[in-house]
């Protein structure tokens, strides 16, 4: 997938109701395509053959 371009991160953006002014535009579609690169490394994991865990509740300290 080709990296996101300003014009698609300020729909995306409205569609959730939020505007973004030009100075903080550059750096939001910066880390939105490198948060979606990174992420494309966890499609090569082989999580399809391995069961997952169950939600464990968090204890507070005092109760451990």
């Amino acid at each position: 997938m080709a990296d996101l371009t300003k014009p698609e991160v300020i729909t995306l953006l409205s569609v959730h109701g939020y505007q973004i002014s030009e100075p903080d535009l550059t750096e939001v579609v910066h880390r939105i395509n490198a948060l979606m690169d990174s992420l494309k490394g966890l499609d090569a994991l082989d999580v399809y053959h391995v069961e997952p865990w169950p939600v464990q509740p968090l204890r507070s300290p005092d109760h451990a």
